[in-house]
């Protein structure tokens, strides 16, 4: 054999294994957690750990009954409007997104399905990479087919960053508008979802232009899917 082509396989093999440990192991050791996520909910995530928030943080867990109906129907509606018909891809999103990437040579939309951004908060971290997708899209195939579409958004709804330091529904209910997370308006719902892209950045009570104008297009969809399918989101659960 000659020497270049001996070359090239060991730097082949080298690579192919190195890929191999970078994704395949977080997300084995991400599939050997997950059932235990029906019984409960994680007191500390990988978000929180790259934050540093694991000792001084915002986050209160509740039942998902205990979370405004307007509030879930404005996460979904603002992350995942195909939350409930994808098996945790949106693969025709994901395309769009790859497209304008590689047209922009760069990381500009996420493209990820609610349940990809839980497999991100919980396992994973915020750094835009190509490897980062591929154990996105794994991990949140194996949560979709460990846990049902309403474990995963109370999951979600409890865990996710919504300001500095705040984490879940509960907590960003009560730091921006002093109450529980079941009594929250549409109005209040839909600027809480809006800010979910950029929740260090944006806040709800302080909305710029361009984040009061996506307030307004989710309370303008919200308001027209509850006179349309009042009780539908609810009982798909």
């Amino acid at each position: 054999m000659p020497p270049f082509v001996k070359y090239i396989l060991i730097i082949t093999s080298v690579t192919l294994t190195l890929i191999f440990l970078i994704i395949f192991v977080p997300v084995y050791k991400a599939a050997k957690t997950i059932d235990s996520l029906n019984n409960s909910i994680p007191r500390i995530t990988s978000i929180m750990r790259y934050n540093g928030d694991t000792l001084d943080y915002e986050c209160y867990p509740i039942p998902i009954d205990s979370i405004s109906p307007h509030l879930i129907r404005a996460v979904i509606i603002s992350e995942d409007i195909a939350f409930f018909r994808h098996h945790g891809i949106d693969w025709a999103e994901l395309k769009i997104v790859i497209r304008q990437d590689i047209t922009r040579k760069g990381f500009y939309r996420g493209g990820s399905t609610i349940t990809m951004q839980l497999a991100r908060l919980l396992f994973l971290s915020p750094r835009k990479t190509p490897l980062r997708k591929v154990k996105e899209i794994l991990i949140a195939k194996i949560l979709e087919r460990k846990l049902s579409k309403r474990r995963i958004l109370e999951l979600y709804l409890n865990l996710v960053e919504w300001g500095p330091h705040i984490y879940g529904a509960q907590a960003a209910s009560m730091h921006y508008f002093g109450i529980p997370a079941s009594k929250l308006t549409r109005k209040q719902a839909c600027a809480l979802a809006a800010v979910l892209p950029s929740p260090k950045k944006w806040n709800p009570l302080n909305p710029s232009k361009g984040v009061e104008k996506r307030i307004q297009i989710i309370y303008e969809r919200l308001i027209k899917y509850e006179q349309k399918f009042p009780e539908k989101l609810w009982k798909t659960m």
